[in-house]
């Protein structure tokens, strides 16, 4: 660097006299001051971060690049008023006490308010803190843009109460079914005493009905078919005691092909003549059922046993039948009470 000024002499110019500098080293200083601006106002731009300077002496901020991108702004100083109009104003006054604590010295400055994004349309979550320089009567703070933080936060949340609910779900699952199968494992353990119990009796009644069938010289029709009665309700009452063990054992249904109207003549056949019902069926398409035939015939038997011991007058008994593809309806219908 250099300068120079005219020699005069005589009244006359005579040449110049100049001096000369080696501002190298300023130049590099300078350099590194600005490259280390550049640094910071990048670091800040990718960290979301910025900083600001209150000049309590001239009511002034002065503002960096990182804090005028997150408030918006286009000049670096402002007036303090000016600056205070930015966060939303139900933080006016935790931010004005916060302040107050500072140069106080009673506390650290270290605050959370939101701002609006003009620009998104959206609300901004701003961190800052800040300390006190009581010589120079500054205040030096450091903002942080976190929305995009508490954002994930609550996500997280949301995630983890779902989670919570889910399994709190899965151990109520667990329990109901825990509770279930100790009680279906009592009730089969009576089961299986109910049914040996009753099993004996029954083939005592077999063997009996065997017995006086083949005694019966005379060959009575009318005989033969109730001794055919007895036989085949001890064969039904075998099967259902046989299921009701399956049942107690959450054995699954053995589903086959099966007709709905054979199963209801099954369970009102003529030996049924005592339930006084007066079935219609309707049937919409082919009858066809997939079910497990026992366990749907034990369904329809004590459905329509019900509805015959209402009153002792002959009910009146719709039996409807539909199917779709997805699944198989049956609709039973009665005139009795209730």
């Amino acid at each position: 660097s250099g300068r120079a000024v005219p020699d005069i002499k005589d009244g006359e110019l005579s040449g110049y006299v100049g001096t000369i500098s080696d501002i190298t080293e300023r130049k590099r200083f300078e350099l590194s001051i600005i490259e280390s601006e550049a640094t910071l106002q990048r670091a800040e731009e990718v960290a979301g971060f910025g900083n600001w300077v209150f000049d309590l002496n001239h009511n002034s901020v002065e503002t960096s690049e990182g804090a005028r991108l997150i408030y918006g702004l286009e000049n670096r100083v402002y007036s303090i008023p000016e600056i205070q109009k930015i966060p939303l104003q139900k933080y006016r006054e935790a931010l004005d006490n916060e302040l107050r604590l500072l140069i106080n010295g009673e506390k650290n400055y270290n605050i959370e308010f939101e701002i609006n994004d003009i620009v998104n349309n959206k609300t901004k979550i701003i961190h800052s803190i800040a300390e006190y320089d009581k010589e120079q009567n500054r205040v030096f703070g450091v903002i942080h843009d976190i929305t995009h933080k508490r954002e994930m936060e609550r996500k997280l949340l949301e995630i983890e109460k779902r989670e919570k609910e889910l399994v709190q779900a899965e151990l109520e699952k667990t329990k109901d079914a825990l509770i279930r199968s100790t009680r279906l494992a009592a009730v089969g353990q009576v089961s299986a005493t109910i049914a040996h119990d009753l099993r004996n009796p029954l083939g005592a009644v077999r063997n009996a009905a065997f017995y006086l069938k083949r005694k019966n010289t005379n060959k009575d029709e009318r005989i033969v078919k109730y001794y055919d009665i007895i036989d085949n309700e001890v064969n039904t009452a075998d099967r259902i005691i046989t299921n009701m063990l399956q049942m107690t054992k959450l054995k699954e249904p053995e589903k086959d092909t099966c007709n709905i109207e054979s199963m209801i003549e099954t369970v009102t056949g003529s030996h049924y003549k005592d339930l006084k019902l007066a079935i219609d069926l309707k049937i919409e398409g082919d009858g066809v059922i997939n079910c497990d035939q026992i366990q749907m015939q034990q369904v329809l038997r004590n459905i329509l046993e019900n509805a015959s011991q209402t009153s002792d007058e002959i009910k009146n008994v719709t039996v409807y039948f539909s199917k779709t593809n997805e699944k198989s309806e049956i609709i039973i219908c009665d005139d009795g009470p209730g």
